[in-house]
């Protein structure tokens, strides 16, 4: 889907770890048959390939020239699912452990390696539009698009369905320590220095609370194709 013959859609889609962006940006790209782009996955990647070739997370340089060397690539979207690849590797469950994610602020928070993977994400999306979800998708990587979709819920939710998620895929861990680190990790995204998280002054915003992924997807496709939102709220 595009807006017109020579600019791709793209819809930007923002919000906090668990607020249901990630698979409410699948399925709208889904029903709308644009690209699904997760850029977390690639701060996930880049944080991965740091630790494991010993490189201090710290070490921003270093770091950022890492970010604009790794051979990451995204498989097509399966069954809401996508597959994330370092080369012929497939790290889609190696990026998505409780360990690396309380060590992805690293990278995050660092404006050179911020300053790389933000070029790859334009690149990518402006040659065939797409879904682009993260935590400055509307406010810095695509600020001029007119689909901005602010994603938010509550804390205590967001934890559970985390925790529900690392529950599904045999990983460790208890809801306790996940609450903690939910909170932790939504005062680092907005107090840091670097492209904080924030909702854009025109976005959208959707509490997803009482709405299941479907309903909340219902009602971005239903903006954006012009049409009245269906605003029932749901279990999650």
């Amino acid at each position: 889907m595009k807006t017109n013959k020579t600019k791709p859609m793209i819809i930007a889609m923002d919000g906090p770890a668990g607020s249901g962006k990630s698979t409410t940006a699948r399925m709208v790209a889904e029903r709308l048959k644009l690209p699904y782009l997760d850029t977390g996955a690639m701060y996930r990647a880049v944080t991965l390939v740091a630790i494991e070739k010993k490189i201090p997370l710290t070490a921003e340089a270093k770091v950022a020239a890492l970010a604009a060397k790794i051979p990451l690539r995204f498989g097509k979207l399966k069954a809401g699912e996508q597959s994330v690849w370092l080369g012929r590797r497939n790290i889609s469950r190696d990026i998505r452990t409780p360990e690396l994610t309380a060590q992805v602020h690293h990278a995050a928070s660092s404006g050179a390696v911020r300053s790389k993977l933000v070029l790859l994400q334009r690149r990518t999306a402006q040659i065939g539009g797409g879904v682009i979800e993260g935590r400055d998708i509307g406010t810095v990587v695509f600020p001029d698009t007119p689909y901005k979709y602010y994603l938010d819920a509550d804390v205590r939710l967001r934890s559970r369905r985390r925790y529900r998620e690392l529950k599904a895929k045999g990983l460790k861990a208890t809801f306790a320590q996940i609450l903690k680190d939910q909170k932790e990790r939504d005062y680092r995204d907005a107090n840091r220095k670097i492209a904080p998280l924030r909702k854009a002054d025109d976005a959208t915003l959707i509490d997803t609370t009482k709405l299941t992924i479907s309903q909340t997807a219902d009602i971005i496709c239903d903006l954006i194709l012009g049409q009245k939102p269906r605003l029932k709220s749901g279990r999650n």
